[in-house]
């Protein structure tokens, strides 16, 4: 008897740590565009931005980890048929120290921000998208839970990057066809969101991931609101040129 309620016991503690993990995981809830898509320049000046909420609360990973961040970060996620569109609001109260550095696609250098999407929910891959505050990208997909890397990965998306006096903003839009989801009614996705400001050598996570974490994917937050799209597998078309040049010799 003493061993079956101790049996018990330990059940009981077991599914309420269960629950409280799931209950400490943030969720954003986008909304569907009611207006035409914005303009990506990175000024977030367009009308559509006036939808959604911005969320914040942004928790240092490195170097102090479980900390507040020293610089303020909030994010806005809209979506339509075909596109999710990404606001980044970036706060420095140092604008003017912000390192923007113009470098080869996938090179991570400088200060960045970018969100991670698990659009399969299996809790083991992300499409991740980022971009440096010199408008730089970096996409990069996230398989076995976050220990591999494949930057190879380059989809056709778009995004721009400002800066004011309050700090450094990017705007993203990413065709759905550049993800891999469910054919679902409605969707729940995995989703994290990321800022690393280069002269303090610092990264937080809006969903917070500890230094020890075993594993990425599985601990990011969850993105809800996205509901009556559908897989999309579209050919993306990226415009380029071809130039040919001929000489002959004179007669």
């Amino acid at each position: 008897m003493k061993t079956f309620k101790l049996l018990f016991v330990l059940m009981c503690a077991m599914i309420c740590t269960m629950t409280a993990k799931a209950d400490s995981k943030k969720t954003y809830t986008a909304e569907r565009l009611m207006t035409t898509f914005p303009r990506i320049d990175g000024k977030l000046d367009d009308a559509a931005w006036k939808q959604g909420e911005w969320q914040g609360g942004f928790v240092q990973n490195e170097p102090y980890n479980n900390s507040e961040p020293s610089q303020q970060t909030e994010f806005k996620i809209l979506y339509d048929d075909d596109h999710i569109y990404v606001a980044i609001r970036a706060f420095d109260s140092a604008p003017d120290s912000i390192v923007q550095r113009v470098t080869r696609r996938d090179n991570m250098d400088g200060d960045m921000v970018g969100i991670g999407i698990d659009s399969y929910f299996d809790q083991r891959t992300a499409f991740l998208f980022l971009v440096n505050a010199a408008g730089v990208k970096i996409d990069i997909i996230n398989t076995n839970d976050g220990q591999s890397q494949d930057f190879t990965w380059d989809p056709i998306w778009h995004v721009k990057t400002s800066l004011d006096d309050q700090g450094w903003n990017a705007e993203m839009q990413i065709p759905l066809s550049e993800l891999r989801f469910a054919k679902n009614k409605e969707h729940t996705w995995g989703l994290q969101a990321v800022r690393i400001i280069y002269r303090k050598q610092e990264m937080s996570f809006w969903q917070h991931i500890p230094k020890d974490a075993p594993g990425f994917v599985h601990q990011f937050g969850l993105l809800t609101g996205i509901d009556g799209v559908q897989p999309k597998r579209l050919a993306e078309v990226s415009p380029y040129t071809v130039a040919q040049a001929e000489t002959f010799q004179r007669q």
